[in-house]
């Protein structure tokens, strides 16, 4: 069920968060998405003090947190709703299990304010990203999305790992070009650098890159780190807190465009509340090299 009232848990949760739109008959990039790039595993980067993490060289995948949550029995914040204890000023729809959705604009309409192109969907999570009647078949080599932070943090710790804070993954996206906009130089992106929004947001996503959601991880080129998807597909949890219950998220989604956010570049980020995923925020993990 869509609540369009949820405005108080959405607004404080949504981080310029973008969506799909429909469009017609385009000319679409082509681009050989690697499968074994669930498992390629990590990359050592040596961070400016000497130390050095291991980044996940992709995202956490649909497949892998399947097995978290096989291995495990967790389930996710989406999944369980939030305690009234913690959350006693919203009101009760508000705390039920579900998750933040985009809701494209009708077609024709012209929506200024960002909070109408979301609702809280009651039943959406990792499992059914749009809400009831959906599911990942096919996408286990997708990024997991509906990720609260403790969700993340959860998974990390099960394999042995952490979240990178902002910092760290501000570098590592660099890929050891310091002072550039992007992770590949300072030219424009295009469609063969990013799973990203192409078109004029919200009204139009004409989807040249090939993808109108998410993209399976390693579609795209790396970084010359050896690390992919640090520019679009998803958003993704940093550990650093700019608020009481709030974290940095890196990296942009493929719903950034570049008239609107244009977050794709490793400067760009965007505080998020902690206990409310979308369906464009997911996370990788790293660990430290002793």
């Amino acid at each position: 069920m869509i609540h369009s009232s949820l405005a108080l848990r959405v607004a404080a949760g949504i981080a310029l968060l973008f969506g799909l739109a429909a469009c017609g008959e385009r000319d679409v990039a082509t681009h050989s998405c690697a499968a074994d790039i669930m498992s390629a595993g990590e990359v050592e980067v040596v961070l400016p003090s000497g130390r050095a993490i291991a980044v996940d060289t992709a995202e956490v995948t649909n497949a892998e947190f399947a097995a978290f949550v096989e291995a495990t029995g967790y389930v996710t914040r989406a999944e369980r709703g939030l305690p009234e204890p913690e959350y006693d000023s919203l009101p009760d729809e508000a705390r039920r299990p579900g998750s933040a959705v985009f809701v494209p604009p009708e077609s024709g309409a012209v929506q200024l304010n960002p909070m109408s192109w979301w609702a809280f969907v009651e039943g959406a999570d990792w499992r059914r990203p749009g809400g009831p009647g959906t599911d990942i078949e096919g996408k286990d080599n997708h990024p997991v999305v509906h990720i609260a932070y403790e969700d993340a943090v959860a998974y990390a710790q099960w394999v042995g790992r952490r979240l990178p804070n902002a910092q760290e993954w501000e570098f590592a996206a660099r890929g050891g070009l310091e002072g550039k906009r992007f992770e590949w130089g300072d030219r424009a992106i295009t469609r063969d650098d990013a799973n990203y929004w192409q078109g004029i947001f919200p009204v139009q996503n004409t989807g040249e890159d090939g993808h109108l959601g998410t993209a399976p991880v390693g579609c795209f080129p790396a970084n010359d780190y050896g690390l992919h998807d640090m520019s679009g597909n998803v958003w993704e949890w940093t550990t650093t807190e700019v608020g009481r219950g709030t974290r940095l998220l890196k990296g942009g989604s493929y719903l950034c465009a570049n008239n609107y956010c244009s977050n794709f570049r490793p400067g760009g980020e965007q505080p998020q509340e902690a206990s409310l995923g979308t369906n464009h925020i997911g996370f990788r993990t790293v660990a430290d090299v002793e």
